[in-house]
C-alpha cells in the first residue's frame, strides 16, 4: 500500500531536516569557535612565553652590564698616552721621546731595520682606572715589564711604559698582556691587554669596555691625524 505524503507531513519532515541542519551548523560553528579560541590562547601562551624571555634576556643583558660596568670601575684602566714629554725617567734608563725605541705621542711604530733583535722597546701608556695595591704581569707571545707610574723630572707623571724586547720576525703581530691586580677596595681580578708587537698600538681585550673601546680608537685616530701633519 502506497504511503500518502500530506501537506502537514511535508511541513513537517521539512522543518525536522532544516532542525538536523541548524544543529550540524551550531555543531560545526561551535567547534570552529571552540578550535579558533584554543588557537588563540595557544597563541596569547606563545607571546607571554616570548615576552617572559625577553624580559629575562633584558634582565640578564642589565645584570651583565652593571657588573662590567662594577667590574671596570674597581680596576686600573691602560690606554695609549698622548701626553707629551720630553724625557721620562725608568729605574735603568733615561727615555727621550726622540728615540727610535720608544713608542709615544711622537712614533707610531720603530723601525724594524734599526733595531736589533732583544733591542728594548717602550710603549708609554697611562693609568685612567683605580690604582693597584698589588699587581702581576705576564705575557703571552714575548716578555714583557710594566713600569708603573714612571717619573718626569724626578716627579710622578702618571704615566707607565710597557717595556718588551724587540723580535724583527714577531714585527706587527698580536701579543697579549694580562694584569692580575688587587685594587685599594680588596677587588681582585685580571684583565687582558692587546698590543701589536713593534708597533703603537695598545688596547684591552678583557672585559671588553665598549666606552673604553671608543676612547682608545679615538685617541689613535687623533693620534694618527697629528703624526699625518707632522
Amino acid at each position: 500500500m502506497r504511503e500518502t505524503w500530506t501537506q502537514p507531513s511535508i511541513v513537517i519532515a521539512t522543518v525536522s531536516a532544516l532542525m538536523a541542519l541548524l544543529a550540524l551548523l551550531v555543531a560545526w560553528f561551535s567547534h570552529r569557535h571552540n578550535v579558533e579560541m584554543g588557537q588563540k590562547a595557544d597563541k596569547a601562551t606563545e607571546l607571554a612565553e616570548a615576552e617572559r624571555q625577553k624580559a629575562e634576556e633584558r634582565q640578564r643583558l642589565a645584570e651583565a652590564r652593571l657588573a662590567r660596568m662594577e667590574r671596570l670601575g674597581r680596576g686600573p684602566l691602560f690606554f695609549l698616552s698622548n701626553k707629551r714629554f720630553e724625557s721620562l725617567q725608568l729605574p735603568h734608563v733615561w727615555l727621550h721621546h726622540t728615540s727610535p725605541d720608544v713608542l709615544c705621542f711622537n712614533r707610531p711604530e720603530v723601525p724594524p731595520d734599526k733595531l736589533l733583535k732583544g733591542a728594548p722597546v717602550y710603549v708609554v701608556i697611562e693609568n685612567r682606572g683605580k690604582d693597584a695595591l698589588y699587581a702581576t704581569f705576564q705575557t703571552i707571545g714575548s716578555v714583557a715589564t710594566l713600569h708603573m707610574d714612571v717619573k718626569i723630572n724626578e716627579r710622578h707623571s702618571g704615566l707607565c711604559v710597557l717595556e718588551y724586547a724587540f723580535d724583527p720576525e714577531a714585527f706587527g703581530t698580536r701579543q697579549i698582556l694580562q694584569i692580575d691586580f688587587l685594587s685599594s677596595n680588596g677587588f681582585e681580578d685580571t684583565h687582558r691587554y692587546a698590543f701589536e708587537h713593534g708597533r703603537r698600538k695598545f688596547f684591552r681585550v678583557e672585559p671588553e669596555p665598549r666606552r673604553a673601546t671608543a676612547l682608545q680608537q679615538k685617541d689613535g685616530v687623533r693620534q694618527s691625524a697629528q703624526n699625518a701633519a707632522v
